[in-house]
């Protein structure tokens, strides 16, 4: 794309009026990576000049509240994964957030967590049971 002077005034215009990068590639047609190329050889900041934006604020506020969503759904998944397991160092029982955690928080702080485990057989107490467990019973 060739830059005329009349595309560099539209685009300094939009960007002195707070739109983002995607926001003036989006206004004339063209990619993010060409506003942010002649702003930068224009020496123009990437932040906006002059007071905040309203239409600005609210595509921040979007893609914040888009990001809390996405971490409540990993939260979630997380805990919807937990499962009763019975720790392979000391027997007692855990909620284990993966499939691979078997080992509980206490015996992982251990100094001698990582040396080699006696090759003793796994048994699990009668009162363990290995049902899934929904994210309300956790206590």
């Amino acid at each position: 794309m060739k830059w005329t002077p009349d595309l560099t005034q539209r685009m300094l215009r939009l960007h002195r009026t707070g739109f983002s990068y995607p926001a003036i590639a989006a206004q004339m047609g063209i990619t993010e990576g060409q506003v942010e190329g002649k702003c930068h050889r224009l020496g123009v900041s990437r932040e906006s000049p002059g007071r905040p934006n309203p239409a600005l604020a609210k595509q921040r506020y979007a893609v914040r509240k888009n990001r809390e969503a996405r971490d409540d759904k990993r939260r979630d998944l997380r805990l919807s994964s937990l499962s009763k397991r019975v720790c392979l160092a000391c027997k007692v029982a855990f909620w284990s957030e993966w499939f691979g955690n078997r080992v509980c928080a206490r015996c992982r702080g251990q100094e001698s967590w990582g040396t080699s485990m006696a090759d003793e057989p796994l048994t699990l107490p009668s009162s363990f049971s290995a049902e899934p467990v929904k994210p309300g019973e956790i206590s």
